[in-house]
């Protein structure tokens, strides 16, 4: 039909005769509006195939009970329907989702698409008929939900000016989390992370740090205020005195050498305050392994803002000596 039409235009132009301009331009509509017309009036008569991705949502599941297994959030279906049909689902995806009833298949343990066409196509839109999905297995695996307080642990990094620390950590209000989810998989937690962000402090104050999201899993708090105070450190070096601790009454331990090389990190405004007569080193003689001749020394009595880098000798030479 669309042939028998352009030869007609064409024939009213004579042989002799070039097209101008303004004829040329009548061709053109003529033939755009006739395609435009045979492609809207296929598109209405005929069915078409096509594949769209629809949203899935397991709904009316019992407040008591949980889903414990992974399902898709979305299925691949292949419809069959009129082509303007599936020219509008193509442009407008249709907003609807394929719900799916925990209570009718709780019992199945499984949603088969191919056999539940009816839940498909109802979050179609009209005239539109599925004939294939995939995946075409759903798992609904459950299990009883519980709720357990769990401890928080530090997994956010602060971004400090250069030369600053953070000196202060988890208040004991916030140490620990609510989770809620299946009993089987909540036994298992031994921790709650916070979320792996970076967080830039230049400043003291309180942040706010996200706590981490799972599948399977609700937390409350999703959110915790903590307090920071950023501090300029420094290096500083000194010898530190390393004493026997535990030593039986008539025992004496003699250690070679009797102190340490220590590289700490001090606050800045404590530098000068921080010395090596208020810091040491212990030897646990409960601790010392009669087949070595080396005793392995650990620090006591640090404060707490100040951080120790290294020492040496890792090892000191012992020499028990018992009183006559």
């Amino acid at each position: 039909m669309l042939r028998r039409y352009l030869e007609s235009l064409l024939q009213r132009i004579s042989p002799s005769e070039k097209p101008d301009r303004n004829q040329w331009v009548a061709i053109s509509i003529s033939f755009v509006l006739a395609v435009t017309l045979w492609f809207l009036v296929t598109l209405n008569t005929q069915d078409f195939v096509s594949r769209f991705e629809v949203p899935v949502k397991v709904v009316n599941v019992s407040k008591d009970v949980q889903l414990s297994g992974g399902y898709p959030t979305s299925l691949e279906v292949e419809s069959r329907g009129r082509g303007i049909e599936l020219l509008n689902e193509y442009f407008e995806p249709s907003k609807d989702t394929i719900r799916i009833d925990f209570q009718t298949f709780r019992d199945q343990e499984y949603f088969i698409a191919s056999n539940n066409f009816s839940v498909i196509n109802a979050a179609l839109k009209n005239d539109i008929r599925a004939i294939r999905v995939t995946p075409d297995s759903i798992p609904l695996v459950f299990g009883r939900r519980a709720t357990r307080r769990v401890p928080l642990v530090p997994n956010h990094r602060l971004d400090l000016p250069l030369g600053f620390r953070n000196v202060l950590g988890f208040q004991p209000d916030q140490d620990s989390v609510d989770v809620s989810g299946p009993q089987k998989k909540l036994d298992t937690l031994k921790f709650w992370r916070t979320e792996r962000v970076n967080i830039p402090v230049d400043k003291a104050g309180p942040i706010q740090v996200p706590v981490e999201r799972r599948p399977f899993f609700q937390v409350i708090p999703k959110i915790i205020t903590l307090p920071v105070e950023p501090l300029a450190y420094t290096e500083k070096e000194m010898r530190i005195p390393v004493f026997p601790a535990n030593l039986p009454a008539d025992t004496r331990l003699r250690l070679t050498p009797d102190s340490v090389n220590v590289r700490v990190l001090v606050p800045v405004e404590s530098y000068e305050t921080v010395e090596n007569s208020n810091l040491f080193f212990e030897v646990n003689f409960e601790d010392l392994d009669r087949r070595s001749r080396y005793a392995i020394p650990y620090s006591r009595n640090f404060p707490d803002r100040v951080i120790l880098q290294r020492f040496t000798p890792i090892r000191l030479e012992y020499l028990i000596i018992k009183e006559l």
